[in-house]
């Protein structure tokens, strides 16, 4: 598979993206339905020590919770 997906011709750079956008583009789709401008999962992968502390904080408050309950 590797020899078929080799070649001995140069690579033609008018299609190459890696050095200039080949046409002008929107940054923003026309989607009229809800959009996220923000995602929880990108927010802690940034920030690991804040989605830590509020994981505790809900282990914690579970925790407490469930011991009050049993006694």
């Amino acid at each position: 598979m590797e020899k078929a997906q080799r070649s001995d011709r140069p690579p033609r750079l008018e299609d190459s993206l890696l050095l200039a956008p080949l046409f002008e583009g929107k940054t923003r789709g026309d989607y009229e339905g809800h959009v996220m401008r923000h995602s929880l999962y990108t927010t802690l992968a940034l920030h690991p020590l804040a989605g830590a502390a509020a994981v505790l904080g809900v282990l914690l408050a579970v925790g407490g919770t469930t011991l009050a309950r049993t006694r």
